[in-house]
C-alpha cells in the first residue's frame, strides 16, 4: 500500500514529496520515509540497542525489520514513557516509572512515597538530550507545521505557554495513535486503540485524537508542577 494509507506514509494528509530535509525537520513532521533512510544508514542493532537501554522492550524477529524504525514493535504506555525520560532527564532516566508522587493523611503527615530512583549511568549524553529535546520542541512549531502544532495555533487546542517537547504517532492503517511528551517535571503518554488491533476510522491522526488529551493533562499539571 502506497501513498497516506502506506506503511511509510507521514501523519498528515496534506502529503508532498519536499525534497532534501533535514532529519529534525522530518522528525518535527513525522516524514516516516526520511526516517526509516537514517535508520538504514545506522542499522536495526545500535538503534534496538538505544531503546532497550532506554527502557523498552522488544519481542521475536521483528527488530530486525525497517519497520522497528517507525516503532512497529508493541510497546506498553509505561515503557514508552520512561523511555522518554531520557531526554528531560540529560540523558538518563528512573529505574521505573510512576503515577502517584506521594500520599499524605489528613494532618499532612507523609504515608507512601514511591522512592524512584535514577538508573545508575546515562543512555545517552547530555549533549544528544538538548539536541534531541531542541528538536522534539519543533513538533510544535506552528511555521513549520509540526505534527503537534495544533495544541499551539490560534484558534487550536489551547496548550499553555510554557516550554513542552514531544512526538506523535500514528500507526500503519490507523489502529493505534499515541502522543508523547514532557516539561522539565513531568513526562506522559496517552494512547488511543483497540484491546485487539482494528483501525479506528481512516484518518484517525494521533493530532486529533490523543494530541487534546495530553495537551489538557499537561496544562492542569503546570498548574503544580
Amino acid at each position: 500500500t502506497t501513498g497516506i494509507l502506506g506503511e511509510w506514509g507521514p501523519e498528515n494528509l496534506e502529503n508532498s514529496y519536499e525534497g532534501e530535509i533535514t532529519a529534525r525537520t522530518a522528525l518535527a513532521k513525522s516524514k516516516n520515509a526520511a526516517s526509516v533512510r537514517l535508520g538504514q544508514k545506522i542499522g536495526t542493532e545500535p538503534v534496538v540497542a538505544l531503546a532497550e537501554a532506554a527502557g523498552m522492550k522488544f519481542e521475536g524477529d521483528l527488530k530486525k525489520f525497517n519497520a522497528t524504525f517507525l516503532g512497529r514493535n508493541p510497546a506498553s504506555p509505561e515503557d514508552l514513557c520512561l523511555a522518554y525520560t531520557i531526554f528531560p532527564n540529560n540523558g538518563r532516566r528512573p529505574e521505573r516509572t510512576h503515577i502517584i508522587a506521594n500520599i499524605k493523611d489528613s494532618v499532612g503527615n507523609l504515608i507512601y512515597s514511591p522512592n524512584i530512583s535514577m538508573k545508575s549511568g546515562a543512555v545517552i549524553d547530555r549533549f544528544t538530550a538538548y539536541q534531541i529535546n531542541s528538536t522534539l520542541e519543533d513538533t510544535f512549531d506552528v511555521e513549520l507545521g509540526g505534527t503537534g502544532a495544533k495544541a499551539r495555533e490560534k484558534g487550536g487546542y489551547g496548550l499553555g505557554d510554557f516550554p513542552v517537547a514531544g512526538k506523535s504517532g500514528t500507526e500503519y492503517n490507523f489502529t493505534d495513535n499515541w502522543f508523547i511528551g514532557y516539561t522539565s517535571e513531568v513526562t506522559c503518554v496517552v494512547w488511543a486503540g483497540f484491546d485487539q488491533t482494528n483501525r479506528m476510522y481512516v484518518g484517525a491522526f494521533s493530532s486529533e485524537t490523543v494530541l487534546p488529551v495530553w495537551m489538557k493533562i499537561m496544562n492542569a499539571a503546570a498548574e503544580k508542577f
